[in-house]
């Protein structure tokens, strides 16, 4: 690539998707900033034990994020430091961590909106926006 970075046409131009729903009559848009905190596990595994297998799965999911097990010395419990691991929500610096919610994300929109509209026409007005 000779040092310059490969971009989407959306990375400097974000607006530009929502230019095709200009004739729609309604449009929502929800704030996904702390949407990894929360997203539960059990769901991400379910969902890429899904799209792969229950080993990929295991690897993916409880080795970085449900076995990632680590003491917390300034919490007690009678006479004992206390364990942490994650249940939900995504450990800092692991970088699988948001294309594995994003993508989990996806997957329940896309089956939710199914659900309502069994015609695939609707997802032409279903618009992904990301940060930079």
């Amino acid at each position: 690539m000779g040092g310059a970075e490969k971009t989407s046409p959306r990375t400097f131009n974000q607006t530009q998707p929502f230019d095709r729903l200009v004739g729609s009559r309604h449009s929502f848009s929800f704030d996904l900033k702390s949407a990894t905190d929360r997203w539960p596990l059990v769901f991400l595994f379910e969902v890429v034990q899904y799209l792969f297998d229950r080993y990929f799965a295991s690897s993916v999911v409880n080795s970085a994020f449900a076995c990632n097990i680590f003491e917390v010395p300034f919490v007690k419990l009678k006479r004992r430091f206390s364990q942490v691991c994650f249940v939900a929500g995504q450990p800092l610096g692991y970088h699988g961590s948001w294309p594995t919610f994003a993508l989990s994300h996806h997957i329940l929109v896309w089956w939710c909106a199914k659900q309502v509209h069994p015609d695939p026409a609707w997802c032409t007005l279903y618009i992904v926006r990301g940060t930079r």
